[in-house]
């Protein structure tokens, strides 16, 4: 009764950091688990009919193409949120709803993945499976954002903050990536070749952490007199 009465009075204690990472790796599993789902060839072919077959896998580019974008993207979101929660020291209502946002999105990928596999180059539903990947990404920088800037959830080392720091400018690629590829749309066919600009996506990660700031000058030495 005493402890009841200890949580209404502060209702941060009602949320559980373990309930919200096993809450989070559930829906990661099943997500992932659904993208393989819908891959699979037409019934009712004729297995001596070998030219059909092929000419039916192969047209499973697209699907597949979808899936393996879709697993990278949900496998390095799981990753840095687990990272993430490593470093957390307590979560409050607004954390835990920000959590809950990213894995409705998260949840939606099997659904985008599927519409854009198999109506691969239809503009709406190129739009709709890229926003679905950058809204991931929207969500998954809220959550470091305000992880790393908001007292009392991480705990104030300047190691783990500076890591925080480093991955935060890492989250804020693949978003960016995502959005910027959507002007493929405005070009003639742009929907079929918008996908294969996601692969900047490391390049660019790699670049924002490379040091920018110019060499200090080395100071000039003196010549040495002559003995």
């Amino acid at each position: 009764m005493k402890l009841e009465k200890q949580q209404m009075a502060d209702p941060e204690k009602w949320y559980s950091k373990d309930r919200l990472v096993a809450l989070s790796d559930g829906i990661f599993a099943i997500a992932i688990t659904l993208l393989v789902i819908d891959i699979r060839l037409p019934e009712g072919l004729d297995p001596r009919n070998h030219a059909l077959i092929t000419e039916k896998f192969f047209e499973l580019f697209p699907q597949f193409l979808s899936y393996i974008v879709s697993f990278l993207v949900i496998a390095n979101y799981w990753m840095a949120h687990r990272r993430l929660m490593a470093n957390v020291e307590h979560i409050n209502d607004r954390l835990t709803k920000a959590h809950l946002i990213l894995l409705f999105i998260i949840a939606l990928i099997p659904v985008s993945t599927n519409f854009f596999g198999t109506y691969y180059g239809v503009p709406i539903l190129t739009v709709f499976y890229t926003l679905n990947l950058a809204f991931c990404g929207i969500a998954s920088v809220f959550i470091l954002f305000y992880t790393r800037f908001h007292r009392n959830l991480a705990p104030e080392d300047p190691t783990i903050l500076r890591h925080m720091d480093h991955r935060l400018r890492s989250a804020l690629v693949p978003p960016v990536v995502f959005v910027a590829s959507l002007l493929f749309l405005f070009f003639p066919d742009g929907a079929y070749y918008l996908p294969f600009s996601w692969m900047l996506i490391p390049v660019f990660a790699y670049l924002v952490h490379l040091p920018w700031t110019p060499r200090k000058p080395r100071p000039a030495t003196k010549p040495q007199a002559k003995k």
